[in-house]
């Protein structure tokens, strides 16, 4: 599966960037719960095409800034003063207890262990260190999910439950704040939002289904009709943030 995420990213690598939306007013949200200070080493997983990575080198001071993805073009677009490694946020190369600092958003939603591999991820963390996460949910692209489940047409990428990562670090006893927020992007069309969702890497689901012209045509006017307000047609982010 994860080679699969890492080709749909390269893909959209071009224009990630310009069309990442919603992923833009994540990384600056989960920026803003850390606070601005000195932090000698920072590690960023999913550098998802530097908008994280840009926003901290001129946010945070720090010695070290190592910055990871699976997508080897998606790596190529961050900042020259983070250290890029290309890798999987679930396997770090990295030993217990190195960093002062993880940051990470719009990514951990791909893990396949979900806050299994969460908790990993904290164990490279000094004590006192600090962490912030920001993660889609279930609920998030439900507009496109009861369009899909209605016409047979197209698929969404299955997303955890906020409590699901929520109590699986309450029950390890890891202290932290959390919010969850649902947040709606619009766009002029159906075929705006499904190239949105393409260009940004976004589109992986793990059907691998062919479907016809005649459906997705019921399933464009299915969406309009349903999920269209003044502003355009919509969707809507589920974002669960955790910091400490």
């Amino acid at each position: 599966m994860k080679q699969q995420i890492a080709t749909f990213f390269n893909k959209g690598s071009s224009y990630y960037t310009k069309k990442a939306l919603i992923q833009k007013y994540v990384a600056k949200k989960c920026l803003q719960k850390v606070s601005k200070k000195f932090f000698p080493s920072i590690l960023e997983i999913g550098a998802g095409g530097g908008i994280l990575t840009s926003l901290l080198v001129n946010y945070l001071s720090f010695n070290q800034l190592i910055t990871l993805d699976i997508s080897k073009k998606m790596l190529a677009l961050c900042p020259s003063k983070a250290t890029k490694i290309v890798a999987d946020g679930e396997h770090l190369p990295f030993k217990n207890q190195q960093f002062d600092l993880l940051i990470s958003s719009s990514t951990m939603q791909w893990y396949e262990h979900g806050a299994d591999s969460i908790l990993k991820n904290l164990s490279v963390l000094k004590p006192l260190a600090k962490f912030s996460l920001a993660i889609f949910v279930d609920g998030t692209l439900q507009e496109l999910k009861q369009a899909s489940q209605k016409i047979g047409f197209a698929s969404v990428f299955p997303l955890k439950t906020h409590s699901t990562y929520i109590d699986k670090l309450q029950k390890n006893n890891i202290k932290f704040f959390f919010e969850l927020e649902e947040k709606k992007i619009f766009f002029k069309s159906v075929i705006d939002l499904l190239k949105n969702l393409k260009y940004t890497g976004t589109n992986y689901t793990k059907s691998k289904k062919g479907y016809s012209r005649k459906k997705f045509e019921k399933f464009c006017s299915f969406y309009e009709s349903n999920f269209k307000k003044k502003e355009g047609v919509y969707t809507t982010y589920k974002i669960l943030y955790m910091w400490n």
